[in-house]
């Protein structure tokens, strides 16, 4: 049996948060984007799209309180993992996620 990768994704997501997006330049910046199910998409991998776009967006309004350097030095990640996850190029997993509720918490 083989080792699971602590860093690994839910394979199930074929598509990219930003391909559910209906202006993909837009994913994590205008918080009124409208999200749908492309072709290749299923309904559950839109309403996480629409989650982490929500959460990349309240992260931006609270100015970044806390720097991206210092959730990839607290929670254990790459400076790209956070870049790919903020432009929806990837989807977010526990981790990051955990750091974006943490910086938009720490924020408030």
């Amino acid at each position: 049996m083989g080792q699971l990768n602590p860093r690994h994704l839910d394979h199930r997501r074929s598509l990219t948060p930003r391909e559910y997006a209906t202006d993909p330049t837009l994913f994590g910046v205008a918080v009124d984007l409208a999200f749908w199910k492309p072709p290749d998409g299923d309904a559950v991998s839109m309403q996480i799209a629409l989650l982490q776009h929500l959460d990349v967006c309240a992260w931006e309004a609270a100015g970044r309180r806390t720097s991206a350097a210092a959730l990839c030095r607290r929670f254990g990640f790459s400076p790209q993992t956070l870049s790919k996850v903020t432009t929806g190029q990837r989807w977010a997993g526990e981790t990051v996620l955990a750091a974006l509720h943490y910086a938009i918490r720490s924020a408030a």
